[in-house]
Parts: structure tokens; sequence; C-alpha cells
């Protein structure tokens, strides 16, 4: 869902070179995800749709008493930690 929200909200010209979707999936010593892109800045009202799916994520994990949810802007980089959410020891798909 959250890369799919990535492509969905992100400033899509179509056919453009220049400034194409980057974004990356990799998993970090099996206890977390990360999904990082390239920032595409949008009008106000798409950005704050954006946030707002993100704050709602993070509000989840909170709920579920589960670690902190990182979120990450660097150099036009933004990277998302989700830790995997774990029950008795398994992980939960």
């Amino acid at each position: 869902c959250l890369a799919l929200n990535v492509i969905r909200n992100a400033k899509m010209i179509p056919f453009a070179r220049e400034s194409p979707l980057v974004f990356r999936i990799s998993s970090g010593e099996g206890d977390h995800l990360s999904i990082s892109n390239n920032v595409q800045r949008k009008t106000l009202t798409e950005a704050l749709e954006y946030e707002a799916g993100l704050d709602n994520l993070v509000k989840k994990y909170q709920l579920m008493n589960q670690p902190a949810v990182d979120i990450i802007e660097l150099d036009g980089e933004r990277c998302i930690i989700l830790p995997l959410i774990t029950k008795a020891g398994e992980v939960v798909v």
C-alpha cells in the first residue's frame, strides 16, 4: 500500500524524462522495511492528503503498540522505515 501511495501521490508528468519517480523498497536485518523515493513537490492540497496518509500509518503503529515509524527527508529524498509487525515472535503479513 505504501509503494502504491508513493506512485499515486507523486507529481507525475506523462513521459517526463527530466524528473522520473525513483523509489526503492528494501528490508533491513529482518526487522524493518524501508521505502524511499525522490521527493516531488506538489500542490498544497495534494501534499496535505499525502501527509494525512502518513500520519494515519504512524497512528496505526502507535495504536498497536509497535515500534515507531521513522520518516526521514534529506537532500530531496524521503525514506519511510516501517518496523515489521510481529506477533508471538512471528512476522504478521
